[in-house]
């Protein structure tokens, strides 16, 4: 018998941990493709959705979902957000049909205090919430014709203007 030098038994327990830590992400993906195709079905047009989503869920961009009311959308952005790095952030689902036209500035972007009559304090807004997370916007065809100019460069600059003076930008 001879001992094994110390650097030697160090470095396998490393490479022990990281296998370890492999295999504890391997089954987590395991388990949220299981999860995702009970939930769904196990079609083969399933699959082929569920392989598209572990593709696109480590990207970090933006995604368009498309689909009939009632398709299932939600729980598509929601696979994606549970796979995505941002998964141990929030999930926001936003109905924007849900959203009276004259507070959808103050509901997606916040405000702060005295921007307008009633605004006693600072509102954090639904895009502010979502940081380090996702924010899904739901039933967008229904926003007005106003919406797309304040929409857009929060989507695609991320720069989320909260009401109140010009200078509060996030």
């Amino acid at each position: 018998f001879t001992p094994k030098s110390a650097g030697g038994a160090g470095s396998r327990g490393r490479a022990d941990r990281r296998r370890k830590d492999e295999l504890r992400v391997v089954r987590g993906r395991l388990e949220e493709r299981v999860t995702l195709l009970t939930h769904v079905g196990d079609s083969p047009r399933v699959r082929t959705l569920v392989g598209l989503l572990e593709k696109i869920a480590p990207a970090n961009f933006k995604v368009l979902i498309e689909g009939e009311s009632g398709a299932g959308k939600e729980r598509v952005a929601k696979a994606i957000h549970d796979m995505s790095a941002g998964a141990g952030g929030p999930f926001i689902p936003v109905d924007c049909g849900a959203i009276p036209e004259t507070l959808f500035e103050s509901e997606l972007f916040g405000y702060v205090k005295g921007a307008f009559t009633g605004a006693a304090g600072n509102k954090t807004g639904f895009f502010q919430a979502a940081d380090q997370g996702t924010l899904f916007l739901d039933e967008v065809c229904n926003l007005s014709y106003t919406a797309p100019p304040t929409l857009l460069p929060a989507t695609q600059e991320r720069l989320v203007p909260r009401t109140g003076p010009p200078t509060t930008r996030l």
